[in-house]
């Protein structure tokens, strides 16, 4: 399997451990099916946007948790 395929994965897994985490602890409500979609941006500014019950991440967004923690440590 591809290493990148691999990573958007993992990434998608973890993004949506998140969102079961808020919706489990009540800090979101969510009526509907909400999916996540990891996927590439031609503005490479966009983190994300929301379109209907989808949020689309960029995968480039995936190294931002780790690099948030570590510049202000």
């Amino acid at each position: 399997m591809d290493v990148l395929t691999d990573e958007v994965k993992e990434f998608q897994l973890k993004l949506e451990a998140i969102l079961k985490e808020f919706l489990e602890q009540g800090s979101i409500e969510v009526y509907g099916n909400l999916r996540i979609v990891v996927t590439s941006f031609n503005r490479p500014s966009r983190i994300t946007f929301l379109k209907g019950n989808t949020i689309y991440v960029n995968i480039k967004a995936r190294r931002y948790p780790e690099f948030l923690y570590h510049k202000y440590q």
